[in-house]
C-alpha cells in the first residue's frame, strides 16, 4: 500500500472546516444579547407600568381636592343664601310691624279725635238750662272783655305757630279747638305726613302742649306764639 492511502481522505480537500468551540462561542454571545435585550424590554415595561400608576394617582388626588373645593364652595354659598334669605325675612317683618303700628296709631288718633267731639257735643246736648245759660253768659263776659282791650270776640283766636327753621304761619281757631286740630293743619300746611304726626309737639311758654289743650284752657291772647318741635324715633 502506498503512503498516500494513510493520509485520511480530507485532508488535501479544500473544504473548510469549522471547529465545534467557535460556532459554540457565537451561540453563547447571541443568547446573552437575547437576555440583556429582554431585560431592557422588561425595564421599559416597568417604568412604563410604575409612570402610568402615577399619573392615575395623581390624576385622583386632582380629582378628589376638585371635588372637596366644590363641595366646601357649594356648602359656604348655601349657608350665605339661608343668611340673605333670613335677613330678607326679618326686614319684611319689621317693616309689616312698623306699618301696622303707624295705622293703629293712626285710627287711634282719629278715634280718639272722633270720640272727644261726640262727647262733647253730647255733653252740650245733656246740659240743663242753668248750665247752658251760665255758659252764654260765660262767652258773653269774655266778649265783652275781648272789646275793653281792642281784641277780636273770644270765640276765636289768632295763633303764630313757629317751627324749627323759624318759618311762622298764622292759624285761627275757635277757643275751644283742641291742639291736635291745630296740629293736623300745620301739618296739612307743610305737607307733612300724617303718620309721623305723632312726633311733633308743641311747646307754649317753654312747656309741652298736650293733643287736647285748648287755647281757652291754655289761656291763650292774639297772636300768641306757639314752638314746633319733633322727637327722634
Amino acid at each position: 500500500m502506498s503512503d498516500k492511502s494513510k493520509v485520511p481522505f480530507w485532508y488535501e480537500s479544500n473544504i473548510p472546516i469549522s471547529s465545534p468551540s467557535s460556532s459554540s462561542k457565537e451561540s453563547c454571545s447571541d443568547c446573552k444579547a437575547n437576555k440583556t435585550l429582554e431585560l431592557i424590554l422588561e425595564k421599559l415595561e416597568l417604568q412604563n407600568s410604575l409612570i402610568k400608576q402615577h399619573f392615575s394617582v395623581s390624576n385622583k388626588d386632582l380629582q378628589k381636592e376638585k371635588n372637596s373645593e366644590e363641595l366646601k364652595n357649594g356648602v359656604i354659598i348655601q349657608q350665605m343664601q339661608e343668611k340673605i334669605q333670613s335677613l330678607t325675612e326679618k326686614v319684611n317683618d319689621q317693616q309689616i310691624m312698623f306699618k301696622q303700628n303707624l295705622n293703629f296709631q293712626q285710627m287711634q288718633l282719629k278715634f280718639n279725635d272722633e270720640k272727644k267731639e261726640k262727647d262733647n257735643e253730647i255733653n252740650r246736648q245733656l246740659l240743663p238750662p242753668h248750665a247752658k245759660s251760665e255758659m252764654a253768659d260765660a262767652d258773653n263776659n269774655n266778649t265783652a272783655a275781648s272789646s275793653e282791650t281792642n281784641q277780636p270776640p273770644t270765640e276765636f283766636i289768632r295763633i303764630k305757630v313757629v317751627d324749627q327753621n323759624y318759618n311762622e304761619l298764622s292759624f285761627r281757631f275757635k277757643f275751644g279747638t283742641e291742639m291736635l286740630r291745630l296740629k293736623k293743619a300745620f301739618a296739612k300746611r307743610n305737607n307733612i305726613w300724617m303718620m309721623s304726626l305723632p312726633s311733633f309737639y308743641f311747646l307754649f311758654n317753654g312747656i309741652r302742649v298736650n293733643d287736647y289743650d285748648t287755647p281757652k284752657s291754655l289761656g291763650m291772647k292774639e297772636d300768641d306764639i306757639i314752638e314746633v318741635n319733633q322727637e327722634n324715633w
